[in-house]
């Protein structure tokens, strides 16, 4: 069990954090009667949920239900390299995740005045930069988490 702690780190301070953008993101596109946004970032809110089952693929969904925050006893017993399957997981959770935000700035763009065209590439531009910039954020969470156990 001690494989996958680096997962249960990556889905307990990057998934959820995204979790709860698009749920506040989808609020305020239904409480401004835009519907279409709305739903897709409802869509979005689960899709960030299957992006989490995805990174546990030995684990039921019964077992996922009951919840995946690391324990104490876990983040004390911690490898502390990660093996090639789990970093591989996560790149395929950060990939995925990385497309959702570039979908996401697409909707979010739409409602600007720019062309059509322009929102694309930018949509591209902002999901391949924010999967540069999420897993610098997951990286400086484990170094200071680890700095700190020390």
């Amino acid at each position: 069990m001690k494989a996958v702690i680096f997962r249960k780190l990556y889905d307990l301070y990057v998934l959820k954090l995204f979790w709860l953008i698009f749920i506040i993101l989808g609020i305020f596109y239904l409480y401004h009667r835009d519907w279409i946004s709305g739903a897709f970032f409802a869509v979005a809110w689960f899709f960030i949920g299957g992006i989490g089952g995805w990174l546990y693929p030995e684990m039921s969904p019964k077992e996922l239900a009951q919840g995946t925050s690391p324990s104490k006893e876990e983040m004390a017993n911690a490898d502390s390299e990660m093996s090639p399957e789990e970093s591989y997981l996560i790149a395929k959770a950060n990939m995925k995740l990385s497309v959702l935000i570039g979908l996401s700035s697409v909707v979010i763009l739409w409602h600007s005045d720019l062309r059509w065209y322009f929102v694309i590439l930018l949509g591209i531009l902002i999901g391949w930069i924010s999967s540069v910039v999420i897993i610098a954020y997951w990286m400086i969470i484990l170094f200071t988490r680890r700095k700190l156990r020390k």
